[in-house]
């Protein structure tokens, strides 16, 4: 099988460049890693600009498509109001440039077609249990691009003690001196296994869509421990995860996992191994190639 993954970005992990780094670009790069070593796969690449030549283009963005072939969405993506007109509006007017779709949650599937299902996950040759680094000793760290809506960042960064926080991403984009810029993948791993706690915030459309984020699972393949706010699709990572619904309820928490740090331990065990054994690129990849097997 011949398979060409299909990116907005190629290089916003060039640290020299500005703008924002791009999540779909990551997780596109994961998938491109582990379709190499599938057995069944002859030839993969990223952003081939030789489309006929592959049985499949899967577009990890509807900003991207092409004309030849067979042609997959997968709508990991959400298109939040007011800046776009939003994620079931955004999928309807381009889904007739696909034949089929993939998508991060069944909540996303039943709003939008009938598809596959494939959540997020991560890649343990990228994201795994680092040295551990006094540099990225945080009691709490943020790694992302200001997407969230103010309300959330504010319940989430900008109410507690900024003294607490190692943030980084895109500075132009969040204009405060509390962002220390973007940090490199291999940066990124040091930063999950080495800060006390790592906080996620999900983006309001990832809530009501059910899309866990992208980042818990390579934060618990760093042997990381997460602090989240909730969502039901998260039951699963009770185990794994801390709850909290920000301002003085994090604050709290960081305080107190930051002096009992042994409390953490069980957290981030039960993460590492349940991302590694079902949460690996190597495992959606082997779904992927399933499907598409009754589809070309």
């Amino acid at each position: 099988m011949k398979i060409n993954i299909l990116s907005l970005s190629i290089n916003s992990f060039d640290m020299s460049k500005k703008g924002n780094v791009q999540g779909d670009e990551l997780l596109a790069r994961f998938w491109v890693d582990s379709l190499k070593d599938h057995h069944q796969v002859e030839r993969v690449a990223l952003n081939s600009n030789k489309p006929k030549e592959f049985d499949v283009n899967i577009s990890f963005t509807p900003q991207v498509s092409v004309k030849e072939g067979f042609n997959v969405l997968y709508l990991q993506n959400v298109f939040p109001k007011p800046a776009w007109p939003g994620t079931e509006a955004v999928f309807d007017q381009v889904k007739k440039n696909y034949d089929a779709y993939i998508f991060t949650s069944d909540k996303l599937r039943d709003k939008c077609a009938d598809g596959l299902v494939l959540p997020f996950c991560t890649n343990k040759k990228i994201f795994s249990p680092k040295e551990y680094d006094s540099k990225f000793d945080y009691d709490i760290c943020f790694v992302g691009n200001r997407i969230r809506d103010d309300e959330t960042n504010k319940k989430f960064l900008f109410e507690i003690d900024s003294s607490h926080i190692g943030l980084f991403g895109n500075p132009d984009s969040w204009k405060t001196s509390l962002c220390q810029g973007k940090i490199s993948i291999d940066d990124e791993a040091v930063l999950y296994s080495s800060s006390k706690s790592c906080l996620n915030m999900t983006i309001k459309e990832h809530i009501e869509n059910g899309c866990i984020s992208f980042r818990i699972y390579n934060i618990l393949a760093c042997k990381g421990f997460v602090i989240t706010d909730y969502m039901e699709e998260l039951e699963e990572f009770r185990d794994c995860v801390v709850f909290s619904t920000g301002g003085k309820d994090l604050e709290d928490k960081i305080k107190h996992y930051a002096e009992f740090k042994n409390e953490t331990i069980p957290y981030r065990e039960a993460g590492y191994k349940l991302v590694s054994e079902k949460h690996d690129s190597t495992h959606r990849v082997a779904e992927l190639i399933k499907w598409l097997e009754t589809k070309i």
